[in-house]
């Protein structure tokens, strides 16, 4: 009784937060996915559903790899560490069974560089797993994958902010 008192008090989204972190220092270096879905939940009667191998490979293939590329990131995986380095995602958010204001599994991409995390995008995918969108923060809106690539392809090979983890600090640094 009192775990059930205690799910009711705690939001899906804190959950898949804190699995998100536990996972981003278990798992072997250089991961390129971090997959946090589990069965349907049912957490104060809301069932929210499961990502599946097809979202997973919809994010690998218009999300990750083609950043990977940009990037010219050729970790394979195979090393252990306990603060992973590569390109990785996770999910925030998972869609509703029942129509509602959750449709979309939300997550964002980032570049894990020892223990530090660089967000690349965020980005949003249909409960059906066919539309993959990212964020675009020019337009304040979702934008299709491949656009936001084009958009942000010299960027991805070129700027430091997508590689260095102290970058922001340091231009705060040079301001002053």
């Amino acid at each position: 009784m009192k775990n059930q008192q205690f799910l009711t008090f705690v939001s899906p989204s804190l959950v898949v937060i804190l699995l998100a972190i536990v996972l981003a220092f278990t798992q072997k270096s250089n991961l390129t996915v971090v997959s946090i879905a589990s069965a349907s939940q049912n957490v104060s009667n809301t069932e929210y559903l499961e990502m599946t191998k097809k979202g997973e490979d919809l994010i690998k293939k218009q999300i990750l790899t083609p950043v990977k590329i940009r990037m010219g990131i050729t970790a394979n995986g195979k090393a252990f560490s306990r603060c992973p380095s590569g390109i990785a995602h996770y999910v925030m958010e998972f869609p509703t069974v029942k129509e509602s204001k959750h449709k979309y599994f939300q997550g964002k991409v980032v570049n894990y560089v020892g223990c530090s995390d660089i967000e690349i995008c965020s980005f949003r995918m249909d409960k059906d797993e066919t539309i993959l969108e990212i964020y675009e923060d020019s337009k304040k809106q979702y934008i299709p994958a491949e656009t936001w690539l084009t958009i942000h392809n010299e960027d991805l090979k070129n700027n430091p902010k997508y590689k260095d983890p102290n970058y922001q600090e340091n231009q705060e640094n040079i301001a002053n």
